[in-house]
């Protein structure tokens, strides 16, 4: 949220009305969890209440209807939720899951980017490639973590498809890309902090 702030707004201040994209990410951030709690079921945690997750996904929605634009960020993410918990029964969705979740990030950056009233302009459009790489990245290193146990159970995640060392390749490329694209696109390396961190 405070990466778009800055990229809206021109610099990081920090103000009281930045509560309600605070709870509104927060609210779709627990709602994409609660649903992955839900479909995963799991023994060790308490039983999950279907209530908290209405309303995880109310507020948001009530809260983007404030700014009408960053309400179709919402219902993008939403859906890209669904989609991203349909891998199990669609196998061939597990090699794009790191795409689906680098796309549900960039409609958070992009719900608070245009709830935060932004103009649109090519500067935009690059952090959200730059964004959504990023993201793609750290998805596929969390599947790396798990190369070991994804290949035994058969999962064909990207990671398994490609091995460690293709992986690890594609996630040095792309990082040395997006640094090479940002000198050039803004002869500025303090635009990378707030991404990297």
């Amino acid at each position: 949220g405070y990466l778009a702030k800055t990229i809206a707004l021109g610099g990081l201040i920090f103000a009281l009305s930045d509560l309600w994209f605070i709870i509104a990410l927060l609210a779709m951030w627990f709602f994409y969890n609660s649903l992955l709690e839900k479909k995963h079921d799991y023994d060790f945690r308490a039983g999950h209440k279907i209530f908290i997750t209405l309303i995880s996904a109310a507020i948001p929605v009530i809260i983007a209807t404030l700014k009408s634009l960053s309400l179709i960020f919402v219902v993008l993410a939403f859906g890209l939720n669904y989609l991203y918990l349909q891998k199990q029964s669609l196998p061939q969705l597990r090699m794009v899951s790191i795409i689906i979740r680098g796309l549900i990030h960039s409609n958070y950056f992009l719900f608070t980017i245009f709830f935060l009233g932004a103009q649109k302009n090519e500067n935009l459009i690059f952090y959200t490639i730059m964004l959504f790489s990023i993201m793609c990245i750290r998805s596929l290193i969390g599947d790396l973590r798990d190369i070991k146990h994804n290949a035994y159970k058969g999962k064909k995640t990207l990671a398994v498809i490609l091995g460690k060392e293709k992986s690890f390749m594609l996630i040095s490329i792309t990082l040395i890309m997006l640094f090479a694209l940002n000198l050039i696109m803004f002869n500025n390396l303090q635009i990378l902090w707030p991404f990297l961190i």
